[in-house]
């Protein structure tokens, strides 16, 4: 999951997003198994991402609500991710979400799809 911010009508703010809190709808743990791929999954969890930090979370087929608290140019709003938006979380899958200041309040205003990209690492470190 990443996440982005824009100023839409109503909003003269720069829309500089350096904090979103993810609450519910994703699970905080897991245990992979490796013959089959399949994961076993457990608790939900609560993450906070800085400005352009990523999630990497376990893949889930029915989506439940995910509470988002961010912080946008100082100020804090609070917006859900519905399964209306996002019906799941497929894997190999990251998804952008964007958060659009209207006036006075936050909206999902859309969840794209970008494809997974790898990256060959040999002996070093991708950051």
């Amino acid at each position: 999951l990443s996440f982005l911010a824009t100023a839409g009508n109503g909003y003269t703010g720069a829309a500089n997003l350096t904090q979103v809190q993810i609450t519910g709808g994703i699970y905080a743990t897991g245990t992979l198994n490796m013959v089959d791929g399949k994961v076993d999954p457990v608790g939900t969890a609560t993450l906070t991402l800085a400005a352009g930090e990523k999630a990497l979370v376990i893949p889930m087929a029915g989506q439940p609500t995910i509470a988002v608290t961010c912080t946008i140019d100082g100020k804090e709003f609070t917006a859900s991710i519905t399964a209306d938006t996002m019906p799941s979380l497929l894997a190999g899958v990251e998804y952008e979400i964007t958060l659009t200041v209207i006036g006075q309040e936050a909206v999902i205003s859309s969840v794209k799809e970008v494809p997974w990209t790898t990256t060959e690492v040999n002996g070093g470190t991708i950051y």
